[in-house]
């Protein structure tokens, strides 16, 4: 409840997905053990909610991923593993409810005649269109030993579907949708049976996908950031930014992260400030997303140098400081991102700019020859997160 600052452990064993109500954060749904389970005190209680649906027996289908509506916290998306056998009705994909997870309505059962066995890895409710929902899977067809990747698609809350495959050999891991454009989805295929991992894109709600670069040719899940579209971070062998919307990546370097960390998943927080969270074999870690700066040098004589600020805010305003040396100063009460600690001593307000719908920015500031040695730091007045020192 304070952006990962402390951690308590939950009453709930080890959930195989979990999802916070983006309406309500205290209502929250967890997949234990084949079960739906449901807190409504931001995860000190629990109670079931739903079990293996159907009269399927031991042989019935299993919970395996849930999503919730961003606006309502009462409207609830599952998906169930899906065993067909002859004599028995066809049990169902995807169920939906719309009453807290109190009562279902079947919304999707897969083709018997198409697909024998369907396991589900992962559901994504567009976080800003409800009615765009998306389920990846492997398919398996009947008297087939080939396991398909599929992603199961619907654009109008469950009234139609769609399926898209993806071949074989890969495990349709985790899809996510950017909340700054609805049109921008991004897959992820895990390589199994010696494939790399690919990772593919939508310009267009998922109707299509083409493959952009991985990081390390491996990719485990992705994260879209909060404000900046063509922002994205990814689990591999450590945790990579792409700021171009995937077609360049680039290590996320923090002195909290250990080397070569095995790193499972990733997300990013849509708070002020935006944190990015790692869970890794090595523990979870939380860490500020910090604006970028960079100088274009003007010393050691001094004039006119550049000032180039990236991965800010999208039209924010962002402050720039310098300093004598790195130091501690922290904004004073009554100003705006009081609290917030900028990094260096001897504070001075430098100047200020403005970022464009990107989140980048500059300014062509001078630089007197006696300020060539001191250090410089951005601060994004919508986030409150600072830069790392910059030097002219």
């Amino acid at each position: 409840t304070d952006g990962g600052a402390s951690w308590t452990s939950a009453t709930v064993p080890g959930p195989s997905d979990l999802e916070v109500a983006p309406s309500d954060p205290d209502t929250v749904y967890g997949v234990i053990f084949s079960d739906l389970l449901q807190s409504r005190d931001a995860g000190a209680t629990w109670s079931t909610t739903l079990t293996d649906p159907g009269p399927f027996g031991l042989f019935g289908p299993s919970i395996e991923a849930v999503g919730v509506d961003p606006l309502d916290e009462r409207t609830v998306w599952v998906a169930n593993s899906y065993f067909f056998f002859e004599g028995f009705p066809a049990p169902p994909q995807i169920l939906r409810s719309t009453d807290g997870a109190r009562t279902y309505s079947v919304q999707f059962v897969p083709d018997t005649e198409e697909w024998e066995i369907i396991l589900n890895f992962d559901l994504e409710v567009d976080p800003t269109d409800p009615d765009r929902v998306y389920v990846t899977s492997w398919g398996r067809a009947p008297g087939s030993f080939d396991w398909v990747s599929l992603l199961t698609r619907s654009t109008d809350g469950g009234a139609s579907w769609d399926v898209t495959s993806f071949g074989v050999g890969e495990i349709p891991w985790n899809v996510e949708v950017s909340p700054v454009d609805s049109n921008v989805a991004y897959l992820t295929l895990t390589g199994v049976q010696g494939n790399d991992s690919r990772l593919m894109k939508s310009l267009d709600g998922g109707a299509t996908w083409n493959e952009v670069v991985t990081p390390l040719d491996c990719v485990g899940e992705v994260a879209p950031d909060p404000l900046l579209v063509d922002t994205i971070y990814a689990s591999c062998t450590d945790v990579w930014v792409s700021r171009d919307g995937g077609s360049s990546w680039e290590p996320v370097e923090d002195s909290s992260f250990p080397e070569n960390l095995s790193v499972w998943d990733v997300t990013v927080s849509d708070g002020s400030p935006r944190r990015l969270h790692a869970g890794s074999s090595a523990g979870l870690y939380s860490l500020l997303t910090r604006p970028r700066m960079s100088i274009g040098s003007a010393c050691p004589s001094g004039g006119a140098a550049t000032f180039d600020v990236t991965n800010a805010s999208p039209t924010a305003a962002v402050r720039i400081f310098n300093g004598d040396a790195e130091g501690s100063f922290i904004m004073p009460p009554g100003r705006p991102c009081a609290g917030t600690e900028l990094g260096i001593s001897g504070v001075q307000h430098f100047r200020k700019l403005s970022t464009d719908g990107t989140g980048n920015g500059s300014v062509s500031l001078n630089i007197p020859s006696s300020a060539c040695d001191q250090v410089y730091v951005a601060l994004d007045m919508t986030t409150c997160s600072v830069s790392e020192l910059a030097e002219p």
